[in-house]
């Protein structure tokens, strides 16, 4: 009997064998022809037989398909599509040069849409040239705030570039730029993202159906892939801004060959602040000084050798400098105070890419990243009576050392498989605090915290396979392990599956489910002026967070109206979670921080997401609601009862609308309208007496919500020549009717003080193309 079976087993086989033989290999390489850049994740699509696949991140695509005609349309967000009518009659590989679109252009999707097509349920893919055309803080583009108008994740309803995905925190996002792991995203304290769009080529944006080969995160993945320059003619683009300028240079170093690319971008808003710092300079008696400054720094050179393979080294940094200079003085005397906040990001990439054999791909990538905050400060205070002097230092980091190596391979027909394995060093800091304070009477100097980095290694393997079953039927399913090593092993195994059923050409539903674990944690403290965090690394006393997401979402494309839609919802738990309890300094943070953690909390989130986008020739409209509830759970809080997380937001609503007028002069507007983030108040108060002193009465945690957040922005853009020579206009207004937007409210005295964003802030630009 068993005879029997390995018979039918090898027919079964050799059947599937032979019928895979009869089909042909199309391999490809997708380019711009302008500049040789790779067009990678384009869709291609088969017509006849339905076949669908996405180039990678050299451009290349692999498609199994019959011999004879066929015709491949390619799609993507920057280039115009294009249709190929091919005649096989054998394996072939093809190198197909696509034109990029420009910023005053806008093309209808073609038929075969990625949101129907892809199977990933919560991926979404960007265009650098798209987010261009949005309105901007101070006139420069942001990469991070667009993605805070795409359903199901906001900025934080305060404005800021922060990322707050379906009930996560921002220490919860996955966020990789150029496989380099970002741990801040931020400059200008999150109105503005550390990303300078001008090096992108590609936005990859994951909020559920994460892959198997990203994790340690539980909320969300961003991976940004920058240009490799431009191989075949030297490019610069300059750009003077009222508060920060940039500089953009790429070119070839051997032409076809060997190519650079070298970005910096910095602010000179203090100078603006000059005045106020001369003054304090000059001893005013009254006075607040701030002082910021920011600066970051892209390069790359990548070499291509035959074949397109590739091998590249990029290199980015960004550094923030914020100090805060105050006096006051008077008959009864003075006080002095210097704060100082240095944030810091670097990292460093090397990598090769190769399609080593037909329809097999590899990637390699050997990375290193640091970021660190460091935070001082200086009180000095003179009275009738005393003297004070206090002077405190806060300091914390983490860095990685990651060795990666992936495969791409399609298997037989229907299958498309990616494996591969990542081992990974972090080095954690978590945070050393030292103060020095001397009065008229003693003299105290304290030193606390973690002196010696702490190491834990994350080493993970994993697998995925994308198989097609039928021309409506689309199974991915992927495993992820885990072996994470700090002074104790764990090993974790982590599953993903999604689905995507196709109804109609137009019409897909999809389904999905993924389980994520988070190795690094992040404590915040933001209760004073300034705020401190405190990075850790999972550990038996600590045990890390885990996430669980169900999720389910319906996509169409109504072909003759140019619209198309998707409505999602989701359920997701979570459990490991941490609260600090931030009612002391925020100094104080890194003083027996484990006595004043919470441990052990669970988290539930769920909700439905809807948006809409309708093309023309000239504009292009997006609507995005979500409607979601974010609860947390702590034994030791709120008498035990669950309360609302700091990222909760009931409605959640963006509006955009760009217009080409014509080739010269385009519009935009981008609208916002928010529930107020959670925020805890008093209910009652209770007048001094000769017992007791004054207090507040409080009822829970996050008790009530900030007032209703929204903000318009607007944006006109002037594109011409002068000299052969393109040159753009900018004209923003951000915050256009200057809405007051409460980011916190306290209570001093019984009486409630609101702290609100700036005003409209208007800016203007000058782009020059050289």
């Amino acid at each position: 009997m068993k005879l029997k079976y390995l018979i039918y087993l090898i027919i079964v086989l050799f059947s599937v064998e032979n019928a895979d033989a009869q089909k042909i290999l199309l391999n490809g390489y997708l380019k711009s022809q302008t500049s040789g850049e790779p067009a990678m994740f384009a869709n291609c699509y088969e017509t006849a037989t339905k076949t669908f696949t996405v180039s990678n991140e050299t451009g290349f695509f692999s498609l199994k398909l019959n011999a004879g005609k066929n015709t491949v349309i390619i799609a993507h967000s920057g280039y115009l599509s294009d249709t190929l009518h091919l005649f096989l009659r054998k394996d072939t590989t093809i190198v197909h040069l696509m034109h990029e679109l420009s910023l005053d252009e806008i093309v209808v999707r073609p038929k075969e849409s990625s949101f129907v097509e892809q199977n990933m349920n919560g991926k979404i893919s960007l265009s650098p040239v798209m987010i261009r055309k949005l309105p901007t803080f101070a006139g420069e583009t942001d990469i991070i705030k667009a993605i805070t108008f795409l359903p199901g994740v906001s900025g934080s309803n305060r404005g800021f570039s922060n990322l707050y995905v379906r009930g996560g925190g921002r220490q919860n996002n996955l966020i990789l730029f150029d496989d380099a792991s970002v741990y801040n995203s931020n400059h200008v304290f999150g109105l503005l993202s550390v990303f300078n769009t001008d090096v992108v080529s590609q936005i990859d944006f994951y909020k559920s159906d994460f892959p198997a080969r990203y994790g340690g995160v539980t909320s969300s993945v961003l991976d940004l892939y920058t240009k490799d320059g431009n191989q075949t003619k030297y490019k610069a683009t300059l750009q003077l801004g009222v508060l920060f300028s940039k500089l953009f240079v790429e070119g070839p170093i051997v032409k076809n060959k060997t190519s650079f690319l070298f970005a910096a971008r910095g602010s000179y808003i203090n100078i603006f602040l000059w005045p106020l710092r001369k003054m304090y300079k000059e001893g005013a008696q009254y006075i607040s000084a701030p002082d910021y400054r920011f600066f970051d720094i892209n390069a790359k050179i990548t070499h291509t050798f035959a074949n397109s393979r590739k091998l590249y080294v990029s290199f980015f940094t960004g550094n923030d400098r914020f100090d805060v200079y105050d006096r006051a003085e008077d008959s009864g005397g003075k006080y002095n105070s210097i704060v100082k906040n240095r944030f810091r990001n670097i990292s460093v990439s090397l990598g090769y890419k190769a399609n080593i054999y037909k329809n097999l791909f590899t990637s390699t990538a050997l990375v290193y990243s640091k970021y660190s905050n460091l935070v001082s400060m200086f009180d000095d205070i003179a009275s009738q009576t005393e003297t004070f002097q206090r002077n405190e230092k806060t300091m914390t980091s983490v860095e990685n050392i990651s060795l990666k190596n992936n495969y791409e391979f399609t298997f037989l027909k229907n299958h498309f498989l990616r494996f591969g394995i990542k081992l990974t060093t972090h080095f954690v800091q978590p945070g050393i605090y030292s103060l020095s304070r001397t009065d008229s009477v003693s003299v105290a100097d304290t030193v606390t915290g973690n002196f010696k980095k702490l190491t834990a290694f994350e080493n993970i393997i994993f697998f995925e396979d994308e198989y097609r079953l039928s021309k409506r039927f689309t199974v991915y399913a992927g495993v992820r392990g885990v072996q994470y090593i700090n002074k104790t092993t764990q090993l974790v195994v982590e599953p993903r599956v999604s689905i995507r059923f196709k109804i109609a050409e137009s019409l897909s539903v999809k389904a999905g489910y993924t389980e994520m674990s988070q190795w690094i944690h992040v404590l915040v403290n933001n209760s004073q002026r300034n705020g401190g965090e405190m990075w850790l690394p999972t550990e038996k006393k600590l045990p890390s967070e885990k996430s669980t997401q169900y999720n389910f979402g319906i996509f169409s494309d109504f072909q003759s109206l140019n619209l198309d839609f998707s409505l999602e919802t989701y359920y997701k738990t979570q459990s490991n979670l941490l609260y600090y309890n931030f009612n002391e300094s925020a100094f104080q943070l890194y003083a027996d921080y484990d006595d004043k953690i919470f441990k052990n909390g669970t988290g539930e989130s769920y909700g439905i997401e809807f948006s809409a986008r309708k093309q023309g020739e000239k504009f292009q409209m997006m609507l995005a609601y979500t409607l979601s509830w974010n609860w947390v759970l702590f034994r030791e809080l709120n008498f035990g009862n669950r309360f609302h997380s700091n990222q909760d937001s009931r409605h959640d609503l963006n509006l955009i609308f760009q217009l080409d007028i014509n080739r010269k002069n385009a519009v935009a507007a981008n609208f916002t309208l928010a529930s107020g983030a959670p925020i805890t108040l008093p209910v009652g108060y209770s007048a001094s007496n000769q017992f007791l002193p004054h207090y507040n009465v409080y009822s829970g945690i996050n008790n009530r919500t900030l007032p209703l957040f929204h903000r318009l922005d607007l944006s006109y853009t002037r594109t011409f020549e002068k000299k052969g020579r393109k040159r753009e206009f900018h004209i923003n207004l951000y915050n256009a009717y200057a809405r007051q937007n409460p980011v916190y409210i306290y209570y001093l005295n019984n009486k409630a003080y609101k702290v609100a964003t700036s005003s409209i802030i208007p800016s203007i630009s000058y782009v020059w193309y050289l």
